[in-house]
């Protein structure tokens, strides 16, 4: 494990353990050229340095004989080392060389299981809060150039495990206590990474219904779009820190209520220590919001964060699910994921400027358009969608400005409700969905460009081999669903070398808040598995101008 991760974790149940199996096969993508990291978080870091010493001597001398002394100097260390040297001032060209540099390590963090804020037991029994009878899993994949591949629970008492890709790829445990995982890349390939998720759900109590999220990847600047500060609203804002310093965190919000940030009744800002997590309570922060925008800033320490979000409507269960950092705002947006039994309530942000947007959801049978919001710089805005129309899978937002989006699916029962965050996908070739165990996942392809576009699909179960292949063509602007035959899945296109105008994300069910009659969905986030690279072009050039 880097020196980063940190076996001295804190929280969570001291009894989850991993489960190691075999590796998951390498699966082969077509080419698409060289892979571009602007917009990535992770750093490339590199030193060259050059030391010249050189001894200055006092003599009495002419000056034309000092220059002369010079020149042969110069002439002697270009012979020596093979370089050509001319005299008559023309312009010689250096040799160049390209090197591809990509990272080496790929880390994310994965939350514990969903819990109430506040579990006190107090006051008649009927009106105490409980969690039920909450279960919890989680998994973590790791595929392609894969050398080692660790998972470290933040319990501290939890031991953590290395092992390496040649004898394992999947790990899967409960998810009751957060873990971070990382695996050392032996290849910079696109198909070189590492995904995962965390699945809670319960069939009484407070939190009946599922909650699911992707595992998220440390960041020092996130934006977080949260559902709802309202009452009866709870949203805990988990910071995790991978590292051994400490970080100092500022945190920025944007409410419904007001154009321009807010000023937050609690502290705006926190501190979390190497190797732990904190928790900040952003329904104390800025109450009675119908949503909030959070900027999360941690200087140059990467952080993991998570928001975990709660809705009880006074004694009924109004469901949870998990808010993660959103992608960066863009003028073209696609979210994949949309639940077609639920009511759908889209969040919008513009930061600077006022931006005209237009929604288009996209079926299996083509593009439908859906509203156009007039949307004010520094305020959030939810625009009530109503029902999705059939075979409505994703939604794809296009704006004037940059401007950041996410989709909440609710459904609704009798005495008991649940909704689903969903959040835009950067576009990518290629990416990886894992559906944590006794959960069942169908995935969701979405495709707003204007060609048709193939996806290959590869599963594996939970013991890493491969479960099944299938090839899928999506029409331009529809979206399609796939049942997924296995606990993970690889899925590359055929499309533009970055992938642009496609998204995957897998809607999650589970069987048994679907036996109980309970109303019970969550959206995992495909993510993308072109891994960070840059071609660095150096430039040897010892010339003497004469």
């Amino acid at each position: 494990m880097s020196e980063h991760m940190k076996d001295d974790r804190n929280g969570g149940n001291q009894d989850s353990e991993f489960d190691f199996t075999q590796t998951m096969a390498p699966v082969t993508s077509r080419p698409h050229g060289e892979a571009d990291a602007s917009g990535h978080d992770s750093t490339a870091a590199q030193v060259i340095a050059d030391r010249h010493h050189a001894a200055v001597r006092t003599a009495a001398t002419t000056v034309a004989a000092a220059v002369s002394a010079i020149l042969l100097v110069g002439v002697s260390a270009a012979a020596a080392i093979g370089l050509p040297f001319k005299s008559d001032g023309a312009a010689v060209t250096p040799a160049s060389y390209n090197e591809t540099v990509g990272q080496t390590q790929d880390t994310v963090y994965c939350p514990q299981r969903m819990t109430l804020a506040d579990t006190a037991s107090y006051g008649d029994s009927e009106f105490q809060v409980d969690e039920g009878d909450v279960a919890s899993s989680m998994l973590v994949a790791a595929t392609g150039g894969v050398s080692n591949f660790y998972a470290s629970p933040m319990d501290s008492s939890a031991p953590a495990l290395d092992v390496t890709a040649a004898s394992a790829s999947i790990a899967a445990a409960t998810a009751d206590e957060s873990a971070f995982a990382q695996a050392t890349l032996s290849s910079s390939t696109d198909l070189s990474a590492l995904f995962g998720s965390v699945a809670t759900w319960a069939t009484d109590g407070d939190l009946t219904g599922l909650s699911a999220t992707s595992c998220v990847v440390p960041a020092t600047s996130q934006r977080i779009i949260v559902p709802s500060t309202e009452t009866g609203w709870t949203e805990q804002l988990v910071l995790a820190n991978p590292n051994t310093l400490p970080a100092s965190v500022t945190i920025t919000a944007w409410g419904t209520s007001q154009t321009g940030a807010l000023s937050l009744s609690t502290s705006a800002s926190a501190t979390v220590d190497g190797g732990e997590e904190t928790v900040v309570n952003l329904d104390a922060s800025a109450k009675s919001e119908k949503a909030l925008v959070i900027d999360v800033d941690s200087g140059s320490i990467p952080l993991a964060a998570v928001v975990r979000s709660v809705y009880v409507d006074g004694l009924t269960p109004s469901g949870s699910d998990f808010a993660v950092p959103a992608v960066k705002p863009s003028t073209s947006l696609l979210i994949p994921g949309i639940d077609t039994n639920g009511d759908i309530a889209v969040t919008l942000f513009s930061q600077n400027k006022d931006a005209d947007v237009s929604l288009t959801w996209l079926t299996e049978k083509g593009g439908r358009h859906a509203s156009t919001v007039s949307l004010a710089a520094g305020r959030v805005d939810v625009e009530d969608l109503g029902k999705a129309p059939d075979g409505a899978y994703a939604l794809a937002v296009t704006s004037t400005v940059d401007i950041s989006a996410q989709v909440v699916s609710t459904q609704s029962g009798t005495g008991q409700t649940d909704f689903a965050v969903a959040d835009a996908v950067s576009a990518s070739p290629t990416y990886g969905v894992a559906a944590p165990s006794d959960t069942s996942a169908t995935l969701v392809l979405a495709n707003a460009s204007e060609q048709d576009i193939g996806f290959d699909i590869t599963t594996y179960d939970a013991s890493g081999e491969v479960a099944s292949t299938q090839s899928v063509t999506v029409e331009g602007r529809t979206s399609q669903h796939v049942s997924m035959d296995g606990v993970a899945a690889v899925v590359t296109n055929d499309g533009a070398d970055d992938g642009a105008g496609t998204a995957v994300a897998a809607i999650v069910t589970q069987k048994d808040v679907t036996a109980a009659n309970a109303k019970g969905v969550a959206v995992v986030s495909g993510a993308p598995i072109d891994v960070d690279a840059e071609v660095v072009t150096s430039t040897r050039d010892q010339r003497i101008v004469s």
